[in-house]
This record gives C-alpha cells, structure tokens and sequence, in this order.
C-alpha cells in the first residue's frame, strides 16, 4: 500500500505539536487602580480534550506589597467542562513604578504530568499618590528591602523641602521691590507652613512604602490627616488675622470710628468661626460622627436661645447700632427720659458704655434699650450747638436799648460765632404778666462749652444791665379784695 507523501506530512506535525488540553478566554486584560485598592479580573479555562484534567493557578510572586487570591487556586475539569477563575489584586498603598506587567500561569496536568500550560497578561497602571513617584533611584544594598525605598523617599522629600525653602527665600527676596507690604506678609505667613506640610507630606508617604497592617495605615493616615489640618487652619487664621483684619484697621479712619468696632466685632467672629471649623473636621478625622454633633448643637443652640434671649437680643443690637452709625464713638447723646447728657466711650456686642459728663461716672446700657429708644445725638450733624437764653425786663424799659445791649453782649463772648450764617439775633418774643420778654439766640462751636458760656452771657447780661438801668422785674400778681 503505498501513502501519499502529504499525509506522512502531517502526520509528523500531529506528533511533533502537542494538542491544546484547555483554552484560557480572555488572555489579557488591563487595569486602572489607586494605592490600596482592589480589583478582579475574571477568566474562564476550557477543557476541550477527551480526557479529565488537573489545573493549577500560578499567580505572581510580587516582592512589594500586592496582595494576590485566586478562586479556586486548583481543580478538576471533566472532558468539555468550563470553570470560571476570580483573582483579585490589592494594590499596595504606595509604589515607586507607574506600570505593573503581571503574569498569571494556567498549568494543566493528566495521569502522566504536565500537559498544557497558559499565560493571562495584566498590565496595570498604577495611580501613585506620591506626586508620580520621581524619586531618585540611589544604589542602596539589595538585601535593605524596604529600607531601601524608605532612605530613598525621604532623601528625595529632604531635598524637596530645601527646593522649596530657598524658592520661598527668593520670593521673599523679590517682593521686598513692591510697593506694597502685603505679599510680604502673605510670603511670611505661608514659608513654614508650606515647608513643615512638605516635610510631613514626604514622612508620610515614605512610611507607606512598608509592608504595614490595615490598622497601623489608618492610624498614619489619621495622623497625616489631623497635621494637614491644623496646618492649613494655621495658614487660614494668619491670613484673616494678618492680612485681612490688618488692613482693615489700618484703613479704619477712613471709614469712621464706629468700623473700627465693628472690625474688632469681625475680628472674634471670624477667628472662633475658623477654630470651629477646624475643631469639626479634626473630629470628623477622628472618626466622629459629625452630623450628630452638629444636631445636637442645634438642639443645645435653641434652648439656650431661649435661656439667653436679653444676651442674643444685646448682641444683635450692637451689630445693628454698628452698621446703622446711629451713634459714633465720641458723640454726646440724651437718652429718653433722661436729662443727662451722656458722651458714647464704646460700642460693644452686648452694651454701649456711655460717659455722664455732669456726675463723672461711666454708665453702660444694654444695646437693646440704645436700639429700641429715642435717642438725641447732640453731636450731628455737628458740634455746633444754638443756645436760646429767655430774660425779661420792666415795661418802663426801653426796647430798642435792650435789644442793642443783648447784642453787644452776645457780639462781645469769645466763644459765640459772629460769621453771618451764625449771627446772634435778639427777639422781642411776648409781652409778659409783669415784662417785656426777649430771647437772644446764639451759636457756639462745640456743645460741650454750652453750660458754661450760657452761665458767662447771663452774669454779663446782669452787669450791663445794671449798668445802663435796666430792670429785670420781680414777677408781680395784683390781688383784688372786694368788701
């Protein structure tokens, strides 16, 4: 029998290549993960011989700190039988490579060994939280593990925070040229913040190349958590406090001396508002359920809205006796139903403090009263005060003397103004019971001199009068008697 010489060929190619026990699907696959995180690639093997097989997951022995778990790691497939494979990957927190090419080998065995085998390829692009992981590759012992990449990141962190403290040092340099003294400041209040956050930053992240517990990474990263917050509370407080309420004052005379209280108000509130800010994202660090915190502060807040309500009502007073201007800082006011004439020391957010010119005592009086009483601000629109002074004189007198007298009187005072706006002027006002009665009107420039000036014209007006006989009546009543 003779065989064709295309069959002897193939033939030899049957016995020379090993059929395929299984068939692996899919074979590649590419990932995306963060340091810490996990993922699952699924594949299935497919026995497509006649005979049962063992088969064998070999995953990859990584010597950083991956975590590799097959399900199933072995087992048997029966002729034409599928089984699907899990792996799941848990990348370590931190790597100092970008990509991962891992291998995952599928080895199949019969009653007579090896048969098959397949390879799964898995590239993974590792998002590092290292700013990329540019660390400088320094030669260090093979055998110092860890340590080695630890000496690595912290001389790269080390040079890093001298970089940036001589970039900070230029800086400084350079804005000295400004006009302006703000950069100055800002500069100041950022360089050891930036530096000292740099530094922690890099400590950090250099302790996560170290094969560490779940626990001891969470209590590290609690750490790093609660220093960057207290450094950027820190940057944040020093900006308000330096910067923002530095400028304020400085430019609080042109504003007007009431802003200059309601800056000093701005001032507190702003700085209790950040520490409290700062206190709830520290806790919420901690672990603290900070909802329930914030309602029960709520809680708390309306009961002692109830327990303080004269206290909350003073406050709001004082911020709105603030932003009205009603009264200013130096003004001389009267109350309602009082005659004293009071001079405003200060406004503060629960009473005004007040100055009583006449007794010499200082008198403070809850806002809520300053805000929801009548209130005559002798000071506005300016210090000029018009004083009226009433006297009476005998009907034998002569008008036209008297009226020259009071205003030789008035045009004679250092302290009355004589410009033409402000001119004194004498009235014959009314014929009285027993006198003519005139009024002389005059203006003086500060009110504060009004008690003592009226005290001056009137000893004055006794003198000239006497002087030229003029007679300031005693009051007079006739009585009829009828016998």
């Amino acid at each position: 029998m003779k065989v064709h010489p295309i069959l002897i060929i193939m033939l030899i190619a049957i016995i020379q290549i090993p059929l395929s026990y299984a068939q692996v699907s899919p074979d590649n696959f590419e990932k995306d993960v963060r340091g810490g995180e996990s993922f699952t690639i699924n594949f299935a093997i497919f026995n497509d011989n006649n005979e049962t097989i063992f088969f064998h997951i070999i995953t990859p022995h990584l010597t950083s700190d991956w975590k590799v778990i097959s399900d199933p790691e072995s087992g048997i497939l029966k002729p034409h039988q599928a089984k699907e494979i899990k792996v799941e990957f848990t990348a370590p927190r931190a790597s100092l490579k970008e990509i991962w090419y891992l291998k995952i080998i599928v080895e199949m065995y019969n009653e007579s060994g090896l048969v098959d085998s397949h390879e799964v390829h898995l590239t993974v692009h590792f998002e590092t939280n290292m700013l990329g992981g540019l660390y400088f590759n320094l030669p260090f012992p093979e055998e110092w593990g860890y340590w080695g990449s630890f000496l690595n990141a912290i001389i790269f962190w080390v040079i890093a925070g001298m970089i940036v403290f001589g970039a900070f040092y230029i800086l400084k340099r350079a804005v000295k040229k400004t006009k302006t003294k703000a950069d100055d400041i800002l500069l100041n209040i950022l360089h050891t913040p930036i530096v000292l956050w740099v530094i922690v930053y890099g400590i950090y992240t250099s302790l996560l190349l170290f094969p560490l517990s779940n626990e001891l990474f969470e209590d590290i990263y609690i750490i790093y958590q609660v220093v960057t917050i207290l450094i950027i509370t820190w940057i944040i407080y020093r900006v308000y406090r330096d910067l923002i309420i530095h400028y304020a004052f400085r430019f609080r005379d042109k504003l007007g001396k009431m802003e200059g209280a309601l800056i000093s108000a701005l001032e507190k509130i702003g700085i209790a508002s950040i520490l409290s800010m700062s206190g709830i994202m520290v806790l919420q660090a901690l672990g603290v359920d900070v909802t329930v915190l914030l309602a029960s502060m709520g809680v708390l807040g309306i009961i002692l809205g109830f327990a303080a309500q004269d206290t909350i009502g003073n406050l709001f007073s004082g911020i709105h006796i603030l932003l009205d201007r009603s009264i200013e800082v130096g003004d001389y006011i009267i109350l309602e139903n009082d005659e004293n004439v009071y001079k405003v020391k200060d406004v503060g957010l629960r009473s005004t403090k007040l100055y009583d010119i006449f007794a010499n005592t200082i008198v403070y009086i809850p806002n809520n009263i300053i805000a929801n009483h009548k209130i005559i601000n002798l000071s506005r629109p300016d210090n000029k005060l018009e004083l009226r002074i009433d006297v009476g004189v005998s009907y034998d007198s002569d008008i036209k003397l008297v009226k020259e007298t009071l205003m030789e009187i008035a045009m004679e005072h250092p302290h009355v103004l004589k410009d033409d706006k402000y001119k004194p002027n004498v009235v014959f006002r009314e014929f009285g019971d027993s006198s003519y009665n005139f009024t002389m009107y005059v203006w003086i420039d500060n009110l504060v001199d009004q008690w003592r000036v009226m005290s001056s014209l009137r000893e004055k007006i006794v003198e000239k009068f006497r002087e030229r006989g003029i007679e300031i009546p005693y009051p007079q009543v006739d009585v009829h008697i009828k016998k």
